[in-house]
């Protein structure tokens, strides 16, 4: 097995340790998971298993949501199409349609008209050709 996947699932795991509360940890730490779902995402997507790389980004928009980070919400849905577009497949189109709204949603929040224009136009090219 690559090295990257090895270290992107070890990540991975850190990042829902952050997320477990208990005795003596009373908070999910939100900030500290979002940083491992991020690196593990990027692991993921060095070692071409793009599924994992979703999953992981998928995960970090929830953390990032949880901090009201919209910004960093809308970078990680932005991620998750580059994934999809990148698979190339039609199959992926009713997935890359529903994060495309993700990312509308987000960025309008961030308030960042033109990065969701520009994501618009990259997935307009893929799905009208």
């Amino acid at each position: 097995m690559d090295n990257a996947l090895i270290q992107a699932g070890q990540n991975f795991k850190k990042g829902q340790e952050a997320l477990k509360t208990g005795l003596f940890k009373w908070t999910k730490d939100y900030a500290t998971a979002s940083m491992y779902f991020e690196e593990a995402a990027k692991l993921y997507k060095q070692g071409r298993d793009m599924d994992n790389a979703i999953k992981s980004l998928n995960m970090c928009v929830e953390t990032n949501e949880k901090m009201h980070d919209n910004w960093a919400c809308a970078r990680n849905v932005e991620n998750i199409i580059n994934i999809l577009l990148e698979k190339n497949s039609e199959q992926v189109i009713p997935e890359l349609l529903k994060q495309f709204d993700r990312a509308i949603y987000f960025f309008r929040l961030a308030d960042s008209a033109i990065n969701y224009v520009q994501v618009g136009t990259k997935v307009g090219r893929y799905v009208f050709g």
